[in-house]
């Protein structure tokens, strides 16, 4: 990601920080995000970028690099846990794939969060389209 990318999306995080609603909040209780598992359904090694902001300040950037689905080994997976605070009050999770200019987001202003903890599955399909889907906690 270069610099412009990057003041792009902390400036979004940002106005989307000062919107006034945190959807994290449920009868009370702040939310919990317990894990990211990334998926590749794509037959080819593919990147995953992940940037997540709160706040307007980044909580987690790091790219991880998942090999194609195959018959042999079925869907890789990676998923990663703990590396951003335990109780976050709202946050903007951006994905990209192998550096596309493309970001695909979860924010959790956007989506109403229902549950005391929740997983995020970004999914690369196999023609090339990326997801986020919301997982249940893992006990």
């Amino acid at each position: 990601m270069n610099r412009r990318d990057c003041l792009s999306l902390l400036a979004i995080g940002g106005i989307t920080s000062l919107s006034g609603c945190s959807s994290l909040e449920s009868f009370g209780q702040k939310m919990e995000l317990q894990y990211i598992q990334l998926e590749n359904h794509d037959p080819k090694l593919r990147s995953f970028d992940l940037l997540m902001i709160s706040n307007g300040k980044i909580m987690h950037w790091n790219t991880y690099s998942l090999k194609g689905t195959d018959e042999v080994d079925g869907i890789d997976q990676k998923t990663i846990q703990g590396k951003w605070p335990e109780k976050l009050e709202s946050f903007t999770l951006y994905v990209r794939i192998d550096r596309n200019t493309n970001w695909t987001e979860f924010s959790t202003e956007k989506k109403k969060i229902d549950a005391a903890c929740f997983g995020l599955i970004p999914t690369l399909n196999p023609d090339d389209e990326l997801i986020i889907d919301r997982g249940t906690c893992k006990q």
